[in-house]
């Protein structure tokens, strides 16, 4: 009795495990009102009626406006607003690397602490030594490099990403548009 017990134990510990292990690697959509796609055990969430990357353990916006991404396990890569992003979401080897667009930064200020959008300070904050902050692509390895101008060639395909991007919620277009032209000298 006492090892069927045990077998019935360790075959739910099993079964259990490999629903953790298969809810962390495969990104899921789940019908909710922003049409999210969820990542690494519901940690990462990317609404695609905001169009952002957000880190809902640590609280924090990887990206705020996203103009494409591409998810290959363990690394999500975006291209948006304030750069490109690459999140490795591997549990025991997570990492970001930021290639910043500064003028993103330098133009939004007023709009850090909210949920959609945070500085490279409190970036730094949340994720300490494993947040790699990058000038320009140079600085990244080849495969990096060709994704995230993969990612960059499928937006300018498509300005339309981008114009939404000017036209959301009404703020400044004049600033706004000086962080899509800094945007093509990363």
């Amino acid at each position: 009795m006492k090892n069927r017990i045990g077998l019935i134990f360790l075959i739910i510990a099993c079964l259990l495990s490999v629903s953790i292990a298969f809810l962390y690697r495969f990104p899921f959509r789940i019908q909710d009102p922003w049409n999210s796609l969820y990542v690494g055990f519901f940690r990462y969430e990317m609404p695609f009626s905001q169009h952002m990357l957000w880190d809902k353990g640590k609280s924090v916006s990887l990206e705020s406006f996203c103009f494409s991404y591409r998810y290959e396990y363990p690394n999500i890569y975006t291209y948006g607003a304030s750069g490109y992003t690459k999140l490795c979401i591997s549990p025991f080897r997570e990492y970001v690397e930021k290639v910043v667009n500064s003028v993103y930064y330098k133009n939004n200020p007023e709009l850090y602490g909210s949920n959609a959008y945070s500085s490279l300070e409190e970036l730094q904050y949340a994720y300490g030594d494993k947040l790699r902050i990058k000038i320009n692509l140079k600085n990244l390895s080849s495969e990096d490099q060709n994704i995230f101008l993969e990612l960059k060639k499928e937006v300018e395909e498509t300005p339309m990403k981008m114009e939404r991007y000017l036209k959301r919620y009404n703020y400044d277009e004049k600033k706004d548009r000086e962080v899509i032209e800094a945007l093509k000298w990363l």
